[in-house]
């Protein structure tokens, strides 16, 4: 079972604001003669567009045959069923691949990870079958 993470309006906004603030600032910049400094925001912007792209989208949570699958962007997590010592409702704030607040926090041999996904309370029931 897949599902994608769940997107809150605020973190969609936030991921959305700094490539678009540092594109206008940079053609502010270039309209009032400051070129250089124009065209590096918009390089800028651009750049932490493409970055964030790479790093966040797609968001989601696989439940594989023998273990949980998260990605985000690029970068995946890999956690064994075997080493889920739990799972459990969350909202904490820290980091991990969620672009949710409503997340669900697995804790395993090797830390924890954070992920929102849709339907959480489905995916949390699904996730204690398999780790059961």
């Amino acid at each position: 079972m897949s599902r994608p993470s769940k997107t809150d309006v605020w973190i969609a906004l936030l991921l959305v604001a700094g490539p678009v603030i540092l594109v206008n600032l940079g053609i502010y910049f270039h309209k009032t003669g400051a070129e250089q400094d124009g065209l590096l925001c918009i390089a800028a912007g651009i750049g932490v567009g493409v970055l964030t792209w790479l790093l966040a989208f797609p968001c989601q949570y696989t439940l594989e045959e023998d273990r949980l699958l998260a990605q985000a962007g690029l970068l995946k997590w890999r956690v064994p069923y075997a080493d889920i010592e739990s799972a459990e409702l969350s909202n904490s704030l820290q980091g991990g691949p969620a672009l949710s607040r409503e997340r669900i926090e697995v804790r395993h041999a090797r830390g924890r990870l954070l992920i929102s996904p849709n339907e959480r309370e489905e995916f949390l029931a699904e996730l204690h079958r398999k780790i059961k």
